[in-house]
């Protein structure tokens, strides 16, 4: 008998039995990466789904359940029969493309709503330590969703495959491609919204240092990218004030100047070297404003970890013009 285990009853579990508090602390002693990487006002139900998670991925689920029998054996044994499901070796051999698609949109649900939670984590954050700590989550998390559609594509290959080899059509099997199919597009869009905003912002560079700024560009979250094409649009139409723009544009000259210094003795050097000559290439105001806007916010979070006295200034003065654009 193989056991299988019941992951909304383990979620349930861990509601019951433990408070927010020693729900860290359970993070503390067994999982110490989720309790590392806990923002300080995490949820009851967003620590719940970290240590969970983590424990499935690491095959620590045995150790989370002795964990929380040793700590709170009331609940543990209110939940002890709901906690894993026995299937036959007969029942896994039998095991269908209805229940492996079933098992991969779940996968994907769960791993799309994590992404969810960090970009929201990040985007309520300025600090750009912390920022940066979610973006390494997300990363995970795209890189997680990336393996789940190539899981995907290959499922519908041999759905494929085993169509063509029937005698007769299937239309269980159609209705899986179908399911696995609208499943791929839902995906592909959420990849798309980003690319697309992406080229918006290009659009608006200068064709000679499109290359030069794709660095930073293309990672650029969805918030970003939308401060960014507000701001391209309010330049356009001559709306920033030519004193906020020379201010702005002389603290980026002064953080590229800065980072190429700190980081001369690294790979990227030369990169925010050429950056600032590109800006230094523009003789007006206007010229400069256009070219730095986007590449704003990837020096503020890239800098987070540099002592860069301007940058404080620079997302200060970024905040305040994205505010004052929103109204």
């Amino acid at each position: 008998m193989n056991a299988s285990y019941n992951l909304s009853a383990i979620r349930q579990l861990l509601d019951a039995a433990f408070s927010v508090s020693e729900l860290q602390t359970l993070a503390f002693d067994l999982f110490r990466p989720v309790y590392d990487d806990l923002p300080t006002a995490a949820t009851k139900s967003f620590i719940i789904q970290q240590i969970i998670t983590y424990a499935e991925r690491n095959g620590r689920i045995p150790h989370l359940l002795q964990a929380v029998e040793e700590r709170n054996s009331y609940q543990y044994g209110r939940f002890a029969d709901q906690l894993q499901t026995a299937v036959s070796p007969s029942a896994h051999a039998s095991y269908g493309y209805e229940q492996r698609l079933a098992d991969l949109k779940q996968h994907i649900n769960r791993e799309s709503a994590l992404l969810r939670d960090y970009e929201e984590l990040r985007d309520n954050t300025r600090d750009p330590r912390d920022r940066r700590r979610y973006q390494t989550e997300i990363d995970r998390q795209n890189s997680l969703l990336a393996d789940y559609r190539q899981q995907l594509a290959a499922l519908a290959s041999e759905i494929q495959h085993t169509q063509q080899a029937a005698p007769d059509p299937q239309p269980s099997l159609t209705d899986v491609l179908e399911a696995i199919h609208t499943l791929q597009q839902q995906m592909k869009q959420a990849e798309d919204n980003l690319t697309a905003g992406q080229e918006q912002i290009r659009a608006h560079i200068d064709e000679r240092h499109r290359d030069t700024v794709t660095r930073l560009i293309a990672q650029l979250d969805t918030q970003h990218q939308a401060e960014i094409l507000l701001l391209q649009e309010a330049a356009a139409q001559q709306q920033i004030a030519r004193w906020d723009a020379q201010q702005m544009t002389l603290l980026v000259q002064q953080a590229l100047l800065d980072l190429a210094r700190l980081r001369q003795n690294q790979p990227d050097a030369a990169y925010w070297g050429n950056l600032l000559d590109a800006v230094n290439e523009y003789a007006t105001w206007e010229q400069k404003l256009k070219f730095t806007l986007p590449i704003i916010p990837g020096i503020i979070e890239f800098e987070s970890e540099m002592n860069v006295d301007v940058i404080p200034k620079l997302q200060e003065m970024w905040h305040a013009l994205v505010a004052q654009f929103r109204r």
